[in-house]
């Protein structure tokens, strides 16, 4: 016989030793022994800055050899285009002592340009060092820099993205037991689903499963899903920040005596 029920994850609820909404482990409470489980519905508020800790830093460099680069950082918050640009200009025109320096976005393209440069410069693209390259548009590529040489004027080869994250990733150890998903460089990690973000900034991103059995994890063994972790994370598996903002995952559990469900 086959027993199914749901439990209701609340990060609300989240044991005290949790570190964040988005990180978190849950107790329901009792000892459950389950066949299967699958994702019934989830509901995440989007609430990660566009322009957060993993991606805000930018390293410019000039001719000079001391210092050989400059490390901007753009302070933590949700960008607009207008917003993002005034930004910029006023922290490179401190670090490099150059009140001329001017960025623009074309009206017709939608790409940015850096002109009225007194000295010559050019941006590092690797990832690891200047993740904000890549949201200004200036591209990415690991030991690379835009332009190659310093330059006064150029414009950027792609266009800006500040659109934000594009999926959340639901990572679970518990609760995927064995099921994983493939990331950049082959980094395989307990996911149980991803869900899409089709909604803007603020509003609750929802979930509902149109048919149960295609997000559902079946174990070889019986689990006791008593505690439960719960991870929010990103394409680059950072852990999202939803700025204190609770999550809900309704699960469907399966209990049964042999082997079909």
């Amino acid at each position: 016989m086959t027993v199914t029920s749901f439990v209701i994850i609340s990060s609300k609820y989240r044991t005290s030793d949790s570190r964040t909404t988005s990180d978190f482990t849950y107790s329901i409470g009792q000892s459950l022994e389950t066949s299967a489980i699958a994702i019934k519905s989830v509901s995440i508020p989007n609430l990660q800055y566009n322009i957060n800790w993993t991606n805000n830093r930018l390293r410019v460099r000039t001719n000079s050899e001391a210092p050989p680069f400059y490390d901007v950082t753009i302070p933590v918050g949700q960008y607009d285009i207008s917003t993002f640009i005034s930004t910029l200009q006023d922290l490179l025109r401190t670090v490099l002592s150059d009140s001329t320096l001017t960025i623009t976005q074309d009206s017709l393209t939608g790409k940015i340009s850096f002109t009225n440069i007194t000295v010559p410069i050019r941006f590092d693209i690797d990832p690891t060092v200047s993740p904000l390259a890549k949201l200004i548009g200036l591209g990415s590529g690991e030991g690379l820099t835009f332009p190659t040489a310093p330059d006064t004027s150029f414009t950027c080869l792609d266009l800006p993205s500040l659109g934000g994250l594009k999926n959340f990733y639901l990572s679970s150890r518990i609760l995927s037991q064995g099921f994983n998903g493939i990331f950049k460089s082959g980094d395989q990690i307990p996911v149980v689903m991803n869900i899409p973000i089709d909604v803007p900034y603020g509003a609750v991103q929802h979930y509902d499963a149109s048919d149960i059995r295609l997000n559902m994890k079946k174990f070889s063994r019986k689990n006791n899903i008593q505690w439960i972790d719960i991870k929010i994370i990103d394409e680059d598996l950072n852990v999202v920040d939803l700025n204190g903002g609770d999550i809900e995952i309704v699960l469907k559990i399966y209990t049964t005596e042999d082997d079909s469900i």
